[in-house]
């Protein structure tokens, strides 16, 4: 993947549920492999925590800190796929492991679309709150699932769109 050419956009709530926030992280490198069975396909991100944007400077600035991502510290996110599955109702998960902050812990990505459009792949996924890896004691909802868009504009070779 290309990382000047993708992005890692995500939507959440903050003021206890009443504010929608949107916001994004640049992509510091990835890889993902689709193999037949599409089951033992993989993906690995690592992604710039210093990137952390909402268009809200203060709120932004907060987030980078040693409240939340401590950037300084831990300059990196990183996600790693321990398993690919399509369950019932041929929904598919991604399983892997989010590392923030130095703490690592599970997350189930639920692949909620899957396109190809010119060569480009835009994979959309959701998660229930991988947040809470970085919460110190409240503070805002972080309970809805933020939305992550995974475009990859270089196009990779794969079997079908309805594969991942």
């Amino acid at each position: 993947m290309d990382p000047a050419r993708s992005s890692i956009t995500f939507t959440t709530r903050h003021m206890f549920g009443l504010g929608k926030v949107n916001g994004t992280f640049d992509l510091g490198s990835a890889s993902i492999t689709i193999t037949e069975p599409v089951t033992d396909s993989s993906a690995h991100a690592v992604v710039d925590a210093d990137s952390f944007r909402t268009d809200a400077p203060r709120r932004d600035e907060h987030v980078r800190s040693e409240a939340f991502l401590d950037t300084a510290r831990h300059p990196a996110i990183t996600f790693e796929s321990t398993r690919v599955d399509r369950g019932e109702a041929g929904v598919w998960t991604v399983e892997g492991l989010l590392t923030v902050r130095g703490h690592r812990a599970p997350v189930r990505l639920t692949v909620d679309s899957l396109t190809v459009e010119d060569g480009s792949l835009r994979l959309v996924a959701s998660s229930i709150n991988p947040w809470n890896i970085v919460e110190e004691g409240g503070g805002g909802d972080h309970t809805s699932p933020p939305h992550l868009s995974l475009p990859d504009p270089g196009g990779l070779p794969w079997a079908s769109p309805t594969t991942t």
